[in-house]
């Protein structure tokens, strides 16, 4: 769940979550779930969002497949609309999740800005570069200046921010800038993800324990 100013908007999205856990209890799952924002990770901005796990405990009366979807079904669905064949790249398997796990194994290190780094970011500077080193990548140029409209957000410099390998977003070819910008700022850190997983228990604790924790 998606909510870019916490401080502001608590209750919009308590109403949001107060939803879906309705709708998951309605499946006879239990959910449980917890709020981080992107800093905790070490990334640069703040980038608030809750993450709920849902497992099943009850029985379900329709086994393990989900309700009947409720009105006429399209046509040429298939009538077993929940049994979809599934790709067999479908999960995210080890070689597709190294660069992931190389940057949960430095997250918490102890790192200085240089004089470089200080004087192109200013009082950003710490910031840029704890990203820097857990991404192991330079930040690249946060604007692109247009005679036009001005400067704007530069794309690659979002995808930056999200942790993402070079070109993850910007490299299919098939998008536009604006909508770049608009798939990265609709998504999640998948750093942030992976550390919600772990608070969450859903997983054997390959995020390193960060402070306070």
């Amino acid at each position: 769940m998606n909510n870019a100013t916490p401080v502001m908007q608590p209750p919009t999205v308590l109403r949001a979550l107060g939803a879906v856990l309705g709708d998951l209890a309605d499946l006879r799952l239990d959910a449980r779930w917890i709020g981080l924002p992107a800093s905790l990770v070490g990334a640069p901005h703040q980038r608030f969002r809750i993450f709920a796990l849902a497992r099943g405990t009850v029985p379900h009366p329709t086994g393990n497949r989900l309700l009947t979807r409720r009105g006429n079904a399209r046509p040429g669905a298939s009538p077993a609309r929940n049994d979809r064949a599934l790709a067999p790249d479908h999960r995210l398997r080890t070689p597709r999740t190294g660069w992931l796990a190389e940057q949960e194994s430095r997250i918490g290190d102890a790192v200085v800005p240089d004089r470089r780094t200080v004087q192109r970011w200013g009082r950003y500077a710490d910031a840029i570069t704890r990203w820097e080193h857990i991404t192991a990548r330079p930040a690249p140029a946060p604007a692109l200046l247009t005679d036009a409209e001005g400067p704007r957000p530069a794309p690659a410099f979002v995808e930056w921010l999200m942790g993402l390998p070079p070109g993850w977003v910007t490299d299919t070819g098939e998008l536009t800038q604006n909508q770049q910008i608009t798939a990265l700022g609709n998504g999640v850190l998948p750093l942030q993800a992976a550390q919600a997983l772990d608070l969450l228990g859903a997983r054997s604790g390959s995020v390193r324990s960060l402070p306070g924790r």
